[in-house]
């Protein structure tokens, strides 16, 4: 069986380990010294979910040709962070632009900003569920996680309504939701990831 770690084949010998539970457990110690765990397993190319993992647990690697793992260390998060508190800064004042672009039919360098946005919300929601991963590191307590579950929930439907404005073209709302309603919560995300960089 070939063992490959965040796609590069690793150099791991094999000894007492007969299932993928044994060789998981083994890859994981290992993890654990680095600061690093696991969240990703492929058996023979096919991705394993985590309630199917335990279920694939006893299946013996003689009968097995490629297991593909994936880590993260808590530094990657933090890096994560950072990357992301960066690109928010700039993104704050492109939202505000979007409107005058809108009306001097400059459409592509919206959507670019719309778009930008919107995958630095979704890395932000990732980076914060990885975050749990190093709980303790990450001094994720009851109240952090409740705070930012509310600042969620409060900004999905205010996302709803950018995006349906942005459809229409209204470029009213448009500005109006930039400047008053998305700009201030960007503040708060800053923040959010502010407290995540050690």
């Amino acid at each position: 069986m070939e063992i490959f770690i965040n796609n590069i084949k690793a150099d791991i010998t094999l000894e007492d380990e007969k299932t993928v539970e044994d060789v998981l457990k083994g890859i994981e110690t290992e993890c654990e010294k680095i600061d690093a765990t696991i969240i990703g397993v492929s058996i023979d190319n096919e991705e394993i979910d985590a309630e199917q993992l335990s279920n694939r647990f006893s299946d013996l690697i003689e009968n097995i040709k490629t297991l593909s793992i994936t880590t993260i260390c808590k530094e990657d998060i933090v890096f994560y962070f950072k990357s992301i508190n960066e690109n928010l800064e700039s993104i704050e004042k492109e939202l505000t632009e979007i409107p005058v672009y809108l009306q001097s039919g400059k459409e592509k360098e919206s959507t670019d900003i719309v778009k930008n946005f919107a995958e630095t919300f979704d890395n932000f929601c990732k980076a914060i569920t990885l975050s749990s991963l190093f709980a303790d590191y990450f001094a994720n307590t009851k109240e952090k996680a409740e705070n930012i579950s509310e600042f969620l929930s409060d900004f999905a439907p205010i996302l709803t309504d950018f995006e349906n404005a942005f459809k229409e073209k209204d470029t009213v709302l448009i500005g109006d939701l930039s400047e008053y309603e998305i700009a201030p919560r960007i503040v708060k995300m800053k923040e959010f990831c502010t407290e995540y960089i050690k």
